[in-house]
């Protein structure tokens, strides 16, 4: 498979706006994490939570001219960005990577690596908002 874009390299960082596009996906992806919160689809819910904090994370990696890694762990993106995590940072973003793998990939994380009665999907919600403020503020003071 050929991951090249016609129009630049394979993760399309040569373009101005890839930054703004990593951006609005997350948007959306919260979007969809309020609406499964909403209807009760907690798993749906934390997945989506997951990939709004990564695409934001992604996006600080594009804005440094570098190709974000294909990963969906956060706290590699994370560390790769050398970001001053909070401890509720670090357990929330532990907590929503094993979360997005358990949805995704039956038996690649023990159940008991998620306490789901420990923190609901609204607080993983309100916590993910958070986080995506915060991840906003990083990119514009780069800017």
């Amino acid at each position: 498979m050929n991951d090249e874009r016609p129009d630049g390299d394979a993760a399309g960082n040569d373009r101005p706006d890839v930054v703004a596009e990593w951006v609005a996906y997350a948007d959306r992806d919260l979007v969809v994490a309020r609406d499964m919160t909403r209807l009760g689809h907690d798993a749906w819910a934390l997945t989506t939570c997951q990939q709004a904090i990564e695409k934001l994370l992604k996006a600080l990696v594009a804005e440094r001219g570098e190709h974000p890694p294909r990963t969906h762990s956060l706290p590699r993106l994370a560390a790769m960005l050398g970001l001053d995590l909070t401890e509720s940072q670090v357990k929330l973003f532990a907590d929503l990577s094993n979360a997005y793998l358990m949805a995704r990939y039956p038996g690649e994380v023990p159940a008991e690596a998620l306490d789901p009665e420990e923190m609901g999907a609204e607080e993983y919600l309100f916590a993910t908002e958070e986080v995506c403020e915060w991840l906003r503020r990083q990119l514009r003071s780069r800017r």
